[in-house]
This record gives structure tokens, C-alpha cells and sequence, in this order.
């Protein structure tokens, strides 16, 4: 009975957009709540698991969104495959500053991430012929998708994030 209660809701919370019922909740900022919940899970993971304070989350939010943009920008790869090795790289790199920052006690690991934070900002704004500037990259998604779609989207991958 508490897992029907629980799907109810949950498909009550998905159809509210398309109800109207709250002025400005559309479908479009729906997604992109969705998918910054989809990127919290990771804070809370990091923070309310193991207590360890990251201020740096943004970085390892756009990492795969910029390396999958110059993959398909400058190297010409399909947009499924840049993708795809965009979140390799990602874990890469998330594996690699783990390895050092996790070592430093206390605010010394926030300030730490804060600071990889900024490198990659940083980076990104140095390099503007590969990856955009300050306006960022502007990718094609390979497969037409439409706001409703995005949405589907955004549910399933924050469905799977809470799971």
C-alpha cells in the first residue's frame, strides 16, 4: 500500500507541470529543475553520506557537458559517442582530483573543490575557439527532441538518480 502511495504521487509531481495549477511551472523549467535535483544527488551524496563539505560541484556538473561539446564541435564525433566518452571523462577527471582532494582534512576539501571550481571555469573562458567562451558551446543534439521529450528525459534520468 506504501509503495502506491508513494507512485501517486510521484506521478502526480510529474504531471504537474501540464496542470496549470502553478503559475510559471512549465514543462521547460520542470526539466531543468530535474535535472539540477539529478546533479544535487551528488552533493548529498558527497556531503550528507560522508560529510564531506564540496563546493565545487558545478565543475563536475559541466566537465561532460564541455568535453562532449568539443568532442562533437572540434573533432567532429557523432553526438551519441561525445556523449557518452563526455561522461568518461568526467569520471575520469572525478577519480583523479578525488584522489588528491579527498586527503585534505576539513575546509581544506572545500576550499580544494572550490578552487578545481574555478580552474575549470577558468579554462573554459581561456580557450573561447574550443569551447565557446563565455557564451559556452552550442551542441546539435543528434536525435530531434521536443520540450515534452526533454522533459521524459529529465524524470527518467532523475528517476534513476534517486533510485
Amino acid at each position: 500500500m506504501r509503495i502506491g502511495v508513494y507512485l501517486m504521487a510521484t506521478l502526480f509531481v510529474i504531471a504537474l507541470p501540464y496542470l496549470g495549477w502553478l503559475p510559471g511551472w512549465t514543462p521547460a523549467l520542470a526539466t531543468v529543475t530535474a535535472f539540477m535535483a539529478l546533479s544535487l544527488i551528488g552533493l548529498n551524496l558527497i556531503f550528507g553520506v560522508t560529510g564531506m563539505l564540496a563546493l565545487g560541484q558545478a565543475a563536475f556538473t559541466a566537465l561532460p557537458g564541455y568535453a562532449a561539446g568539443i568532442l562533437q564541435k572540434q573533432a567532429g564525433m557523432p553526438g551519441l559517442l561525445a556523449i557518452a566518452l563526455g561522461i568518461v571523462f568526467a569520471v575520469i577527471v572525478a577519480r583523479l582530483i578525488a584522489e588528491i582532494f579527498v586527503r585534505l582534512p576539513g575546509i581544506y576539501f572545500a576550499i580544494g573543490t572550490l578552487g578545481f571550481a574555478f580552474v575549470v571555469e577558468g579554462v573554459a573562458r581561456a580557450f573561447p575557439s574550443w569551447t565557446g567562451g563565455a557564451s559556452g558551446l552550442v551542441l546539435e543534439f543528434p536525435l530531434a527532441m521536443t520540450r515534452n521529450t526533454w522533459y521524459g528525459v529529465a524524470v527518467f534520468m532523475l528517476l534513476i538518480g534517486v533510485a
